[in-house]
């Protein structure tokens, strides 16, 4: 009985039809690639769009389709770190050091400098050593592991705000002495 069965199977030009016409779906209409999930920090994403979009490009043209999602800093790491997404952009070896399972991809895309910014109303402290930093206050963005790893232990005091606009806003309020930006900002004096 079990034979019959299977020589009927094979006979059955329904199932015949139905497997051929997914052999050729199939070869007519090839699998998609999967998307790569890539992750970037908010606080980067808001400093550098123009270089993020370049490289979200240049992923399309090579034929790797994207899904960009811009997130606060510490959960953009921490999904990297989950394995959540694949790509993560400008993170610096001083933060994620501790990462054994990343890789660094090179060449490095970019170099990114910090100024020290302060208030205009507080041009001294552009003379600041890195030894007078003991003496000063510094305002950074909560999450931006540079500025906690790198920044922070340099400094007598050190607040965390939510992003760029709020640090320098401390900055100008003199609620902090200096902050470190990638950009000019009106009002703030890059040392």
């Amino acid at each position: 009985m079990g034979l019959q069965s299977k020589d009927r199977t094979r006979r059955d030009p329904v199932r015949v039809a139905r497997a051929a016409g997914f052999l050729i779906l199939a070869l007519v209409f090839p699998l998609r690639a999967e998307t790569l999930e890539v992750a970037i920090a908010a606080s980067v994403y808001q400093a550098l769009p123009e270089t993020t979009q370049r490289i979200v490009r240049a992923l399309d043209n090579s034929g790797v389709q994207v899904n960009l999602t811009v997130l606060p800093n510490k959960r953009s790491l921490e999904m990297l770190r989950q394995g959540r997404v694949g790509l993560e952009f400008f993170r610096t070896p001083v933060v994620t050091g501790e990462m054994e399972q990343l890789i660094k991809l090179e060449p490095q895309l970019r170099s990114i400098n910090f100024n020290m910014v302060t208030s205009i109303n507080t041009p001294g402290h552009c003379q600041a050593s890195e030894d007078d930093y003991r003496e000063l206050t510094i305002a950074g963005v909560l999450g931006l592991g540079l500025h906690q790893v790198f920044f922070y232990p340099k400094f007598r005091d050190a607040t965390s705000v939510n992003d760029v606009p709020t640090a320098l806003k401390f900055v100008a309020l003199q609620r902090a002495d200096v902050t470190f930006f990638t950009q000019r900002d009106s009002g703030f004096i890059p040392c």
